[in-house]
């Protein structure tokens, strides 16, 4: 189990949490969440840069070891922009409990990231058993004995998605091309080069770049495998119809096969419909993923907030992945505890088709693989009731109290005080 200890960074005073196979980070805006997502998916895509160096022919491990930090503090840079308001932070992510990454802001207000004695002497180790005349690697690429070599280092295994909030951008293709097109003009030869008028950060940048691979995939297959069968009904229910890539414009096949253009099609169409493409993308390719997902909620219906919950769940299922999401509506999380409940009554009856009858299999949650946070007042709070085996439900009704309390203020005010 991975864990992040967040100290004095932005908006977060002090934030410690254990990073589960699937994790729910609820919160108001401006809350940290987004913050806290940025950071774990900085630590779980760190492996990328060793990789882009380790078959680069340095002849001393000092030397590669001094090119990855420099990537490291770039990327950080990239995604977070400029440090000066930042404040004196300190954020340490944990891989095991002996290999970690330590950040820190120095006096200059340049990043400071030290690596743990643990896990740069196997990174070293690493990098000595792919140089040329070794028989576990190579030098010249990364053979999967190097390659599964980094994932232990890492402990994770996965292939890190970040998937933004304000996805609907990527509804209007001559949008993207423009961003595109001006990022290329401002990226230089160096892989992760910040500058202050960029116009979508790292992970957004890597998002629409996936989404553009995919949108060719998508317009050339014309078949899916079984195990995509749920995924793909599911994914028709939510956009009550089923996505059409075209070569100048995307559509929307509704149901009485009307194409209506993405650009031109709802809101939560339009916020959600690649969000159901990447994952159904890796999902057909067997691929286990690390998914971070702003706000998947973003202009849904509660029905369809509870169908994309239940996408998700099955998406991890199903690819064995795993899922970081960050929302405002309490619906994700009762959605959650259906799911969790399912799993719950299943394991407890021994009837799984009795419950598989209720709510489909792939979608079970085991509450020993799910944690739920509320970000309050500059920290986070776990919400997980261990006896339960639940997200806390008075935590969920919280809003919808404060709502009726007003309503009989007024009504008392109505009635004249009585």
């Amino acid at each position: 189990m991975h864990r992040i200890e967040i100290k004095n960074f932005g908006p977060i005073k002090k934030v410690e949490m254990d990073i589960t196979k699937m994790c729910f980070l609820l919160g108001e805006l401006a809350s940290g969440k987004s913050t806290i997502a940025k950071l774990v998916y900085f630590f779980r895509s760190a492996q990328d840069e060793f990789v882009s160096i380790i078959s680069n022919d340095f002849d001393a491990w000092i030397k590669c070891s001094r090119a990855y930090i420099p990537l490291l503090s770039s990327k950080f840079t990239n995604i977070f922009g400029s440090t000066i308001s930042l404040g004196r932070f300190e954020i340490t992510y944990y891989y095991s409990p002996d290999s970690y990454m330590k950040i820190t802001l120095a006096a200059d207000n340049k990043i400071n990231i030290a690596i743990s004695k643990t896990m740069m002497d196997n990174l070293q180790e690493i990098w000595i058993n792919s140089k040329p005349g070794v028989p576990n690697g190579k030098r010249n690429g990364i053979e999967p004995i190097t390659r599964r070599g980094i994932c232990n280092v890492f402990q994770d295994e996965f292939h890190s998605i970040y998937v933004p909030a304000g996805r609907a951008f990527l509804s209007r293709q001559m949008l993207v091309r423009v961003i595109l097109s001006r990022e290329a003009n401002l990226i230089s030869d160096r892989i992760l080069d910040y500058r202050p008028f960029d116009v979508v950060d790292a992970p957004t940048r890597r998002f629409i770049a996936e989404a553009e691979d995919m949108r060719v995939w998508f317009a050339a297959s014309k078949t899916y495998n079984d195990a995509d069968r749920f995924l793909i009904s599911t994914s028709e229910k939510i956009l009550k119809g089923t996505f059409a890539p075209g070569n100048d414009f995307d559509s929307i096949k509704m149901p009485n096969r009307q194409l209506v253009p993405l650009s031109y099609s709802s809101s939560g169409q339009q916020e959600v419909v690649w969000l159901l493409n990447i994952l159904h993308y890796y999902a057909y390719m067997g691929k286990k993923c690390f998914v971070i997902i702003e706000e998947p909620e973003a202009h849904l219906h509660p029905d369809a907030q509870y169908l994309l919950v239940q996408y998700i769940a099955a998406f991890c299922n199903i690819t064995g992945s795993e899922a970081f999401i960050t929302t405002h509506s309490p619906y994700i999380l009762t959605s959650c505890n259906n799911l969790l409940y399912a799993e719950k009554c299943a394991r407890e009856s021994g009837d799984d088709k009795a419950v598989h009858d209720i709510i489909e299999r792939d979608c079970w949650l085991n509450a020993a693989g799910v944690s739920a946070y509320i970000m309050e007042e500059s920290t986070i709070r776990d919400i997980m009731n261990d006896n339960l085996a639940l997200i806390e439900i008075d935590l969920l009704d919280k809003v919808g109290s404060e709502q009726d309390d007003e309503y009989e203020k007024l009504c008392r005010l109505l009635r004249g005080g009585k």
